[in-house]
């Protein structure tokens, strides 16, 4: 647990005990990180065919199991991917990255500690160069650029000018790239104006606590007010708003912004903090594999600070190449035990919907019948597919920080043990239910000093899972999803119900755990180890019915899905 709380803050790692745990290199271990990569490369990428090996097909052909995995061109498909660029086809991307990946390793590995996280931003750079081009690169820098000024503003103003001059070259250079056609001569006033702008008007702002607190708090809130903007205009304008790649790829950074923010208002952020401190703990060599799945990894400074080399390097690094061995099972089997959980319900004599929320709610809407089991079964596949294809990627991604040095708990961790509503939200999604602890729920109990805490606890849950959950998590998403379009606004709230019987579901059983504390640890193998089976199933089975209001069909109303809801707890309609 203590690790799982580091982000709260205690005590911050000293340089020289970082020092110590940097200071053994076994070979062993690096060649244990090189032989999983190598192995990534070999079943992912067309690592095989560039070394004269067997594909994976071949090899699958020979044992006898071909027809149990999918295959894409002699190689495993896979969901690892590098998305929004088409510089390069896709298995080559990954094997670019899992490059990437061995090279960031290796510096951090045996750099000095002192230049560590700066290879580590090097090597994303260089990955973000290759992967997505040169605009993409600027445009990301100028952004973060942007807010690191706000938050750490130089003292001296000739810093900062040179600081916004260097701003106007990268928005200069997110214009144009080598061999695109020549940019408006005026854009290249950019980089003086920015200087003169950061220098003078800026730097006055910034001198005015109020003023430079509600521009940090407008930057941080710059991906709602990016959506907001986006969707009014296409709801006025009938024209939908195709963000620039550097914006949208900033603007998946927006949970970690807002926890970066709270640690910075908690005194847990240096003033001083150096750029390229500030641009490593965001631009990380995982954050080039599938930007937009688990963004919220590493939280804001505290937490990624404060796992740094926090312990043996050598410890860290095995961790993250277990987590890569267990990404496997999933990545590999994932849709082979998928298929087999449907087929074993199908033998059965139940008709499921292959996992899938929305041919179940279409199947509902047109008119079809379902019972019970065939409700309760779908809602648990979904839940199962949803952990297949998620935990698998986020393995790797978390198991990429812990090579790279950082001690970052599991996004995933056994959710299937969870025996109610508030550890299963912590064990299925972590991060991002710390998101909304920090960001949304603390705010509102601590505010509430003088309420009965029962009451506290009811509104700070439904600030942070009913409303936060859905307006702040889900609807851009949505946005960057299925296009910056007025409609996905309503798309979002028509899920109301979802969030809002999550958010009860979770109070109740923090209002149960509050009033009937217990010693016990679950799974104890006791005369109690049935009713731990027994609130598994609860805890499972209304999370997952509850998904039949989050995945719809378009034409569902919301008395289909309160029938269909009514049906997985045993209803039989008319």
């Amino acid at each position: 647990m203590s690790e799982r709380l580091s982000f709260l803050g205690a005590g911050r790692l000293d340089e020289a005990t970082r020092a110590k745990h940097d200071a053994t290199h076994r070979p062993e271990v690096v060649l244990a990180v090189l032989a999983m990569l190598l192995l990534y490369g070999w079943l992912f990428t067309p690592l095989a065919a560039v070394l004269g090996l067997p594909s994976p097909r071949g090899v699958a052909a020979m044992l006898g199991i071909t027809p149990l995995l999918h295959f894409d061109h002699g190689m495993l498909d896979s969901r690892l991917r590098v998305p929004y660029t088409e510089l390069l086809p896709a298995d080559q991307e990954r094997l670019l990255l899992l490059l990437l990946v061995a090279g960031a390793f290796l510096s951090a590995y045996f750099s000095p500690l002192p230049r560590k996280r700066a290879a580590l931003l090097g090597w994303f750079l260089l990955g973000l160069l290759v992967l997505y081009g040169w605009q993409a690169l600027c445009g990301l820098l100028f952004c973060h650029l942007l807010v690191y000024l706000l938050f750490h503003p130089p003292a001296n103003a000739n810093r900062m000018g040179q600081s916004g001059l260097m701003a106007g070259l990268l928005l200069l250079g997110s214009l144009w790239s080598p061999g695109s056609d020549a940019v408006h001569p005026l854009y290249f006033l950019l980089p003086p104006a920015f200087a003169l702008f950061c220098r003078f008007p800026l730097r006055t702002l910034l001198d005015c606590a109020p003023l430079a607190a509600g521009l940090r708090k407008a930057a941080i809130w710059s991906t709602t007010l990016v959506v907001l903007v986006g969707a009014i205009r296409q709801g006025a304008l009938g024209e939908t708003w195709t963000l620039p790649l550097y914006l949208l790829l900033f603007c998946w950074y927006w949970e970690r912004l807002m926890m970066y923010d709270i640690d910075y208002r908690g005194g847990l952020v240096p003033r001083e903090l150096s750029l390229v401190g500030y641009l490593s703990l965001f631009l990380s060599p995982a954050s080039l594999l599938n930007c937009s799945w688990g963004v919220d990894i590493g939280q804001g400074y505290s937490y990624t600070e404060n796992n740094f080399y926090a312990t043996d390097k050598n410890r860290i690094v095995l961790e993250g190449v277990r987590l890569w061995g267990a990404a496997l099972i999933y990545l590999v089997f994932g849709n082979l035990l998928l298929e087999t959980a449907v087929g074993f319900c199908e033998s059965l004599g139940v008709p499921v919907f292959k996992g899938n929320l929305y041919r179940l709610s279409s199947h509902f809407t047109g008119g079809g019948r379902v019972d019970t089991a065939s409700v309760i079964l779908t809602c648990f596949l979904e839940q199962m597919r949803y952990l297949l294809v998620w935990a698998g990627v986020l393995h790797v991604k978390v198991g990429i920080w812990r090579v790279c040095g950082y001690r970052f708990a599991p996004y995933y961790d056994h959710p299937w043990l969870a025996t109610n509503l508030v550890v299963l939200y912590t064990r299925f999604t972590f991060y991002y239910r710390e998101f909304l602890v920090r960001v949304f729920y603390y705010p509102v109990f601590f505010r509430l000093t003088g309420c009965p805490v029962s009451l506290r606890i009811f509104l700070a849950t439904f600030a942070a899972v009913a409303l936060a959950n859905m307006l702040v998590g889900h609807l851009p998403e949505q946005m960057f999803f299925n296009g910056m379009r007025f409609e996905n606004i309503g798309n979002v709230l028509i899920r109301w119900p979802y969030f809002f019987l999550l958010a009860a579901g979770i109070t109740v059983a923090e209002l149960w755990l509050m009033r009937h504390p217990s010693r016990r640890k679950p799974w104890t193998p006791d005369r109690r180890f049935v009713l731990d089976l027994l609130a598994m199933y609860a805890t499972w089975h209304f999370y997952a019915v509850i998904h039949v209001f989050a995945h719809m069909d378009r034409n569902a109303t919301l008395s289909h899905n309160v029938k269909l809801f009514l049906i997985a707890w045993g209803w039989s309609p008319p």
